[in-house]
């Protein structure tokens, strides 16, 4: 494969959620990774900016993306719901607070536990509006340990 040495955004906090063994493998492959990461990240930012009115998020997520509210720069007022495990986004969450990464001050951000069984009343009680519009993304990162 060839060198990738035009990163298309370097992210300094990723390395700190996934594996050090897996860290190597991803440099060996970043673009995989990069154009993903960025095509999502460019799309939601432009339907945001674009939708008058659109400043509610809720990202249904393995726990794994948690960078996503940390890293885009979101328009201001925008409130962002992360549904993920509870475990993991603990540990995620954990792991950016020790390298410094936080949501921008303009903007608010909630985790609803994707365990609980009552999604839709926890989303109220945090301030979603079901009558404002919002964008649903579905995010998965899937880590390939090969060997």
């Amino acid at each position: 494969m060839p060198a990738f040495e035009d990163p298309l955004f370097i992210d300094p906090d990723v390395g700190c959620l996934v594996p050090p063994d897996f860290h190597v493998k991803m440099m060996q492959h970043p673009h995989k990774h990069c154009l993903a990461t960025r095509f999502i990240d460019d799309k939601l930012l432009t339907i945001m900016n674009k939708t008058d009115g659109l400043r509610q998020v809720v990202l249904l997520t393995d726990g794994m993306d948690t960078r996503r509210p940390y890293r885009l720069n979101w328009p201001a007022s925008t409130m962002t719901f992360e549904l993920s495990p509870a475990r993991i986004y603990r540990k995620s969450t954990q792991k950016l607070k020790n390298t410094g990464a936080k949501i921008p001050r303009s903007c608010l951000f909630y985790h609803i536990p994707s365990e609980t069984s009552d999604i839709q009343q926890i989303l109220y009680s945090k301030g979603f509006n079901g009558a404002r519009p919002s964008i649903w993304a579905f995010l998965v990162i899937r880590l390939v340990n090969e060997k």
